[in-house]
C-alpha cells in the first residue's frame, strides 16, 4: 500500500530534536508497511533511504528524483549529503560535470563528511570530467585516505593523467613525500625514508639495497643515522621471519661496533654496542642457548665499563633471569641485588630485578624473607608491581597455611582492582564467583546526524563523522557522554579511544560505569559465525582481538601483522589454501570478516597443538608453537600462575595476562547469571 505523506511538522525542529524514527518504524518504512500519515522525519528516512538503495542498484535517474526532494529541506539534519547524492546522481545521468554546484557544497559541508565528499565527486568526475579535474579531486582525496595502498594509488593516478603543470608538480610532491619509493632520482638525505617506505611496502629485497647505500657510509659522519639504518636492516630478517639472518646480522653489527668503540669512545657508540649485545644475548637466549647469552652479556660488563647505570643495571638483571631459568637460584639472587644496587633510574628496569628477586625468593619456598622484601620495597615500586607482590604475598601466605590472612589479601586486591589481571586472579584464588555486570552507557542523543547515520545503516561514514568530532578539543564530560554515539556507529577503537583520553580513565566507579564502551562486541556477527565454524570461544576470539588492534580493522604492527586479529601475510596465505578462502594480498587482512575467519582457523590450529590449554593458546598466538611447547616440556608448574609468570617472553607474558583478563570481563558482561572460573579450564 502506498504511504500517505502527510507533513505534521510545518515550522522546522531543534536540529537534535529531528531524531530518525524507531528501528521497527524504519523497518516498516523500508518494506512499504506503515498504513498511516507519515511524520516529517518518517518522509526524510523513507526518501533518503530509498535513494541509498536506488544508488546501490546504479538507478541514478530515479534517485535523482527521489533526491530533489531535499532541495528545499534544510532542516534534515544529513540534507549535506543529501546534495551530495543529488548532485552525483542527476550528474550521472546528464554526463555534465556540476562544477558550480559541487564548488558551492564544498565550501558548506561538514568537516566530518568531507571524506564523502571528495570520495563521491572523484568518482563521478572520472566518468565525466577532464583530467584536469580528476586530478585535482584525487589530490583532496588522498589525505582522507588511510590505507595506503588506497592513498598511492590516488596520488599514481594524479602523476598519470594529463593536467596543468602546477596540479602535476603537486601530485608529485605528495607521491614523494608520502611515498618516497617512487622518487628516481632522490638525494642522499632521503635514502632512509625510501628504504622504510620499501620496507612497508614489504618490497623487502628493494630495501635492503636501500638500507645497504647507508651503511657503506662512514659510520662517524652521522652516527645516529648509520645505527638506525644498522638496526632497521636487522629488523627486516626479523620481519622476513629469518631467524638465522637475523642473529648473523646482529653479530656482524657487534662486530662493527667494537671496532668503533677502539677508534672513539664516544658514549652513544658504547650504547649503541651495549645494546645491540644485549639483543644478540636475549635471541642467542630465545634459542635456548644460555651459556652463549651469558657470555655475551659478561663480554659486555667487562668491555663496556663505562656504559650508563641504566645498561648495567639491565644486562645484571637478564644475566640473573638466564640464570634463574637454569635453576641457579643463588646466582640469580646475587645478580638481580647487583641491578637494584646500580639504582637504575628506569623505573621498569628496577621493577624488574626488584619482582624477579622477590620471585626468586618465593620459588626456593622462603616466605617470610619474600613477604619481608615486599613490604620493605614498597614505597620504591611502581602501582603495577605493587599489585603484582600483593597477588603473591597472598599466595605466600596461603602456602604458608596463613588461610584467612591470604584470602584477607586477595579480597581486598580485588576490591581495590576488579579489572586488573592480579586483582581478577586474587578473586579466581579465593575461590568466589563472578557476578554478572550490567554494562550499559547513557544512550541519550547526542548528535542528530550520529543517530541519523546509525539509523540508515551508514556506519563507515559515522565513523568519519566521529573521528572528526574527536580531533577538536573535547571536554571531559562529553568524552564521557559521546562514548554510546561511538557503540551505536561500530566504531569500538574510537570508544576505546576517546575513554582512555579521560582523566577518570583508570578511577574504578568511572570504568564500571562505562565498561560497555571499553570492553565492546564489536564486529560479533563476524566473530561469533567465524567462532561457531571453527568450534573456538567467541570471548575468547574478542578478547584477542582487543588485545590485538583495539578493534581497528586497519591496524598494522611494527612486525608486518595486519587487521583485527593481527595476521602475519605469509600464515594467511597458508591458512586461505588449508580452508580454500580467497587471498590475494596482505591488503585482504583489512576486510574484517576476512581477517577474523583467518585468525579463527589459526585459534582452532593452537588448540590442537597446545592440547586445548587456554594459557598455551593464547601464549602461541603471540610468541608461536616452538617456545610454548619447550616451555611447556621445561618450565611446566602445575600452578597456573606460577606457569604464567615463568613464561620467558616479557611480551608473551603480559599478553597472556591482559586476554585473560578481558576474557574474564567479557563473560560477566554477557553472562546472565554469576560463575565461578575453573583454573583446569586454563591449564
Amino acid at each position: 500500500m502506498k504511504n500517505v505523506i502527510f507533513v505534521l511538522i510545518l515550522s522546522a525542529c531543534a536540529r537534535l530534536s529531528s531524531l530518525p524514527p524507531s528501528p521497527e518504524i524504519g523497518q516498516k518504512l523500508v518494506n512499504n508497511q506503515l498504513d498511516r500519515p507519515l511524520k516529517l522525519e518518517e518522509v526524510w528516512f523513507s526518501k533518503y533511504t530509498k535513494a541509498l538503495e536506488l544508488r546501490k542498484q546504479n538507478k541514478y535517474a530515479q534517485a535523482c528524483g527521489e533526491l530533489e526532494y531535499f532541495k528545499e529541506t534544510e532542516e534534515f539534519p544529513l540534507v549535506s549529503l543529501a546534495h551530495l547524492y543529488r548532485i552525483d546522481s542527476c550528474a550521472r545521468i546528464s554526463k555534465i560535470f556540476p562544477m558550480e554546484d559541487v564548488d558551492q557544497l564544498e565550501k558548506s559541508i561538514q568537516a566530518g563528511f568531507q571524506k564523502e565528499f571528495y570520495e563521491t565527486i572523484f568518482n563521478l568526475a572520472k566518468n565525466i570530467a577532464s583530467s584536469e579535474v580528476v586530478v585535482g579531486y584525487a589530490l583532496k582525496l588522498s589525505p582522507f585516505k588511510s590505507l595506503r595502498a588506497e592513498k598511492e594509488e590516488l596520488l599514481l593516478l594524479a602523476n598519470k593523467l594529463d593536467s596543468n603543470p602546477d596540479l602535476k608538480k603537486q601530485a608529485q610532491d605528495k607521491l614523494f613525500k608520502y611515498s618516497p619509493r617512487f622518487n628516481t632520482s632522490p638525494t642522499p638525505d632521503l635514502y632512509p625514508d625510501i628504504a622504510r617506505d620499501f620496507e612497508k611496502a614489504r618490497d623487502f629485497d628493494q630495501a635492503i639495497i636501500w638500507y645497504k647505500k647507508i651503511l657503506k657510509e662512514k659510520p662517524l659522519n652521522d652516527f645516529s643515522r648509520w645505527i638506525s639504518a644498522a638496526n632497521r636492516y636487522r629488523q627486516l630478517f626479523k620481519n622476513r621471519r629469518d631467524k638465522t639472518g637475523h642473529l648473523r646480522e646482529t653479530n656482524i653489527l657487534k662486530k662493527k661496533l667494537q671496532r668503533l668503540v677502539h677508534k672513539n669512545k664516544d658514549d652513544k657508540i658504547i650504547d649503541a654496542l651495549a645494546d645491540i649485545m644485549v639483543q644478540e644475548a636475549r635471541a642467542q637466549w630465545t634459542q635456548n642457548n644460555r651459556t652463549v647469552a651469558n657470555s655475551i652479556l659478561k663480554q659486555a660488563q667487562e668491555f663496556l665499563p663505562t656504559m650508563s647505570q641504566n645498561m648495567k643495571a639491565l644486562i645484571s638483571w637478564i644475566r640473573g633471569m638466564i640464570e634463574l631459568e637454569a635453576k641457579n637460584h643463588g646466582e640469580a639472587k646475587i645478580l638481580f641485588k647487583d641491578a637494584i644496587a646500580f639504582e637504575p633510574t628506569q623505573q621498569k628496569i628496577l621493577d624488574d630485578a626488584s619482582w624477579n628477586l622477590a620471585w626468586t625468593l618465593y620459588l626456593d619456598g622462603d616466605f617470610d624473607e619474600f613477604i619481608a622484601f615486599v613490604n620493605l620495597r614498597r614505597s620504591k615500586l611502581s602501582e603495577d608491581l605493587y599489585e603484582k607482590l600483593t597477588f603473591w604475598q597472598g599466595k605466600a601466605l596461603y602456602k604458608q597455611g596463613r588461610i584467612a590472612e591470604a584470602l584477607e589479601v586477595w579480597q581486598e586486591l580485588y576490591k581495590k582492582s576488579p579489572y586488573n589481571f592480579y586483582g581478577l586472579m586474587a578473586h579466581v584464588s579465593s575461590g568466589a564467583s563472578f557476578e554478572s555486570i550490567s554494562a550499559s552507557l547513557d544512550e541519550t542523543p547526542k548528535s542528530a546526524e550520529v543517530e541519523w547515520l546509525a539509523s540508515v545503516g551508514q556506519f563507515e561514514l559515522c565513523k568519519d563523522y566521529l573521528d572528526d568530532w574527536r580531533s577538536n578539543k573535547i571536554s571531559n564530560s562529553d568524552k564521557k557522554e559521546w562514548l554510546y554515539s561511538f557503540i551505536k556507529c561500530h566504531h569500538a577503537a574510537g570508544a576505546i579511544r576517546i575513554y582512555y583520553s579521560h582523566p577518570k580513565a583508570r578511577d574504578i566507579e568511572f570504568m564500571t560505569e562505562n565498561l560497555a564502551a571499553l570492553y565492546p562486541l564489536s564486529f560479533k556477527t563476524d566473530v561469533f559465525k567465524a567462532a561457531e565454524h571453527f568450534s573456538i570461544d567467541p570471548y575468547l576470539m574478542q578478547s584477542i582481538i582487543r588485545q590485538e588492534s583495539a578493534f581497528n580493522p586497519e591496524a598494522r604492527s611494527p612486525a608486518d601483522a595486519f587487521g583485527l586479529m593481527q595476521l602475519i601475510p605469509e600464515l594467511a596465505l597458508r591458512l586461505s589454501k588449508q580452508y580454500k578462502t580467497e587471498y590475494k594480498s596482505f591488503d585482504d587482512l583489512y576486510d574484517p570478516a576476512k581477517n577474523v575467519f583467518l585468525g579463527a582457523a589459526y585459534l582452532k590450529e593452537l588448540n590442537s597443538k597446545m592440547n586445548k590449554r587456554m594459557v598455551g593458546v593464547i601464549a602461541a598466538y603471540n610468541a608461536g608453537t616452538g617456545p610454548i611447547q619447550n616451555w611447556y616440556r621445561v618450565r611446566n608448574r602445575k600452578d597456573v600462575f606460577e606457569f604464567i609468570e615463568g613464561i620467558a617472553y616479557e611480551e608473551t607474558r603480559n599478553y597472556v595476562k591482559l586476554v585473560l583478563r578481558n576474557w574474564i570481563i567479557y563473560q560477566q558482561i554477557e553472562k546472565s547469571s554469576d560463575f565461578k572460573l575453573d583454573l583446569g579450564d586454563l591449564h
